[in-house]
């Protein structure tokens, strides 16, 4: 039986949430993409980088793929890429590799997003002299809240990210700073 890699680097929840987020910060849709696009690709060199020489057809055809609105997913079609491990090892790449830079690429996503609306907010303020809080804070919250689970970085997987902890400790803080402790 044929085991292709297909893996998205957002999930659906965390895409819908950083899409409401941009939009409430003003930030524009080809803005966002090339965040998320630049991201993919990082995680795709990061693949590929690691990827055994042995199996050099199947690490060539590892690519992203634009699956929609901020929708970015690593792919490889040759047959058998699921199945690729390392000398000595049982657990294929597919389960290792590929789930670690799409979780890496997701955080860097989400951080420079978040980013990106916090200098907006910021700037929205020194111009209108008004906190330009309509629905960012619920937006930054929704975002926060799906890293801190896990679910939106890993797609629901459960317990054990690598990054949870660390992502939900610095959004918080930078939640917590753009709004005075509030």
């Amino acid at each position: 039986m044929a085991r292709q890699i297909y893996r998205q680097i957002l999930p659906r929840a965390t895409r819908s949430a950083l899409i409401d987020l941009a939009d409430r910060a003003g930030i524009a849709q080809a803005e966002l993409n090339k965040i998320a696009r630049v991201e993919s690709k990082r995680a795709l060199i990061e693949v590929r980088n690691n990827w055994p020489v042995d199996t050099g057809f199947s690490k060539a055809l590892f690519q992203i793929v634009n699956t929609g609105r901020l929708g970015f997913a690593i792919a490889n079609r040759v047959v058998y890429s699921g199945y690729v491990h390392r000398k000595g090892e049982k657990v294929p790449l597919a389960q290792t590799l590929i789930p670690r830079a799409a979780e890496q690429a997701a955080l860097r996503i989400v951080n420079r997003v978040q980013e990106l609306a916090r200098k907006r907010l910021v700037a929205q303020t020194a111009t209108t002299g008004q906190p330009g809080r309509s629905g960012i804070l619920d937006a930054f919250s929704a975002v926060s809240g799906l890293v801190a689970s896990g679910a939106g970085l890993r797609g629901g997987i459960g317990p054990g990210s690598l990054i949870r902890g660390v992502a939900t400790n610095a959004i918080i803080n930078r939640i917590t700073n753009i709004f005075g402790g509030r």
